[in-house]
């Protein structure tokens, strides 16, 4: 197994599943590791347990903690020479590397979950509950970090070429109160082209940065030695909902060979939910 999917994109499942009925009240009496074992041999050529208790044998070796697998590092070879290789120490889109590295511990709580993204970047997120809070007791922390971001040309089409670094923080806290939400994004080194216009732009960066309900806004672009600048917030609390001032000097907004056109903007734009004001 080399991938997380299947060619068509869905999971990969074995050719037929074995009819365990006749096995689960024995089964029940066993720790978590030999149903893991038990579950394993139904499909794969395995030795005895007692083959893959350390490393003495060099089979296996199985990392284990409070009863749930933290870690699986096991090069299996059965008696008729085939070698199992289990892949747990990369991250994959499959379902397995989600399991893999989700565990939870202690009372209080926590759980982990490390997962890849495609067609590049990762995702951490932590997930924790605090007895001694009642009023928010449960809280998520997640971060992600996305080095291409050629996905935007979907949502903008009339971009080309694009290139850059996203990254993603989210702080969330709820429960019986009002939930909280802070949230952090940034864009950097960002280039790329618009074809329409024929510009290349480059230095691209913005910032997000939520607290609350209000977000504040940042960024900044070269467009062929000329600097645009945004600064803006958010806030639906505000009559005019989103505010953004544009600024620079000399930026080029067109190259085409019947117009070049070069602009030095000042402007204060204001959205109040329906209509935009300039």
């Amino acid at each position: 197994v080399i991938t997380g999917l299947a060619p068509d994109g869905g999971l990969l499942i074995p050719p037929s599943i074995p009819d365990v009925r006749d096995r689960l009240d024995h089964w029940k009496t066993l720790s978590y590791q030999d149903v893991t074992f038990e579950v394993l041999r139904l499909f794969v050529d395995l030795p005895d347990r007692t083959g893959l208790d350390g490393e003495a044998n060099g089979v296996a070796r199985l990392a284990w903690s409070d009863g749930a697998p933290l870690a699986i590092d096991a090069s299996l070879r059965a008696e008729r020479g085939r070698w199992i290789d289990e892949r747990s120490e990369g991250l994959d889109v499959g379902f397995d590397g989600l399991a893999l590295d989700a565990a939870w511990r202690g009372g209080a709580g926590s759980a982990t979950v490390d997962a890849m993204l495609l067609p590049a970047g990762s995702i951490h997120a932590t997930l924790t509950r605090d007895p001694a809070d009642p009023e928010r007791p449960w809280r998520i922390v997640a971060n992600a970090d996305l080095p291409e971001i050629k996905w935007i040309e979907e949502f903008f089409p009339q971009f080309d070429a694009t290139a850059g670094h996203a990254w993603v923080e989210l702080d969330w806290r709820g429960g019986a109160a009002p939930a909280q939400l802070r949230a952090r994004g940034r864009i950097e080194d960002v280039a790329g082209e618009m074809p329409g216009l024929g510009i290349r732009l480059a230095d691209g960066n913005l910032r997000l940065e939520q607290d609350g309900e209000q977000v504040a806004i940042q960024g900044s672009v070269d467009s062929n030695g000329g600097t645009l600048k945004l600064v803006g917030r958010y806030d639906p609390r505000e009559e005019q909902r989103l505010l953004l001032e544009l600024g620079g000097i000399d930026v080029e907004v067109a190259n085409l060979p019947e117009a070049r056109l070069r602009v030095t903007p000042d402007l204060r734009l204001a959205f109040d939910g329906a209509s935009w004001r300039l």
